[in-house]
């Protein structure tokens, strides 16, 4: 029987960025034959990982702005000068996209147009990538701080000092926000009123998000350590040497965590 073509724009696009000091883009490939639909040209590298809403990707470069493609042609929509650089990594929720700038200053912009809704400062870079729940926007800064700031009107709801920076990603999980800092600790604080419910040493700097999974926290470290953690209380419940640091957000399916390391290899351990 002969095979179904299925059409160009309806086949699946896979958005990653090569990330070197000449390449500078973002490209959309074929899922399934592997080959090049489009690439983006930017003037910076692009670290942040792009999403994908409302037929277009949007993602920021190092030279600045914050774009938006057409998901099947790589046409550019808008592009909006938001700070010195974007490393941190965009959210959409409704009509608005939020990300946060190098030089401490976190965006909300309108999907359709890149028109700014709200946009609040910071006293340092944003490097953690903004989530949303229930209303609210978590973010870590560099100027020591978690951030809670209210998604619609951009009003601060609190802030809290965590010592030392905070790079890592929030996780809002079951009323608390758990979050990583550069010093090695793992915090859980309440998702309303930024109360800290427990904290906890874990090695060295905690670079990527922590995830929950069936009342378990999972998060790697610098110093090539993944934990398991009682997401409730903080309480040890594992923990694994994996000899390399931990280089990527977990994910846990049917009950197998994975995760990658700085020297290539990806693991899966039961969870």
């Amino acid at each position: 029987m002969p095979r179904a073509e299925v059409p160009p724009d309806q086949r699946v696009l896979t958005f990653f960025a090569i990330l070197t000091d000449w390449d500078k883009c973002l490209w959309a490939v074929d899922a399934s034959s592997g080959r090049e639909r489009w690439r983006v040209r930017t003037d910076g590298l692009v670290r942040s990982t792009p999403v994908v809403a409302d037929g277009m990707v949007l993602f920021g470069s190092n030279d600045g702005f914050f774009r938006a493609v057409d998901a099947v042609s790589g046409a550019s929509r808008w592009q909006v000068r938001v700070g010195t650089g974007v490393r941190s990594s965009p959210t959409v929720l409704g009509d608005l996209v939020y990300v946060g700038s190098d030089d401490g200053v976190l965006w909300a912009l309108h999907t359709a147009s890149g028109q700014v809704r709200w946009q609040l400062k910071t006293l340092s870079g944003l490097w953690s990538s903004p989530v949303v729940a229930d209303g609210i926007l978590y973010v870590g800064s560099a100027d020591r701080h978690l951030w809670a700031v209210d998604a619609a009107s951009g009003q601060v709801r609190w802030k809290l000092p965590a010592g030392t920076w905070v790079k890592s990603t929030p996780t809002v999980a079951d009323g608390l926000v758990y979050f990583g800092t550069g010093d090695g600790y793992l915090w859980a604080v309440d998702a309303v009123s930024g109360e800290r419910r427990w904290s906890r040493e874990v090695g060295v700097w905690v670079r990527w998000a922590p995830v929950v999974a069936d009342g378990t926290l999972y998060v790697g470290t610098n110093d090539g350590r993944m934990w398991a953690l009682d997401a409730v209380s903080g309480e040890e419940r594992w923990q694994a040497d994996t000899g390399s640091p931990v280089f990527s957000t977990p994910a846990v399916a049917d009950g197998v965590l994975y995760f990658g390391l700085q020297n290539g290899r990806l693991l899966a351990v039961r969870a």
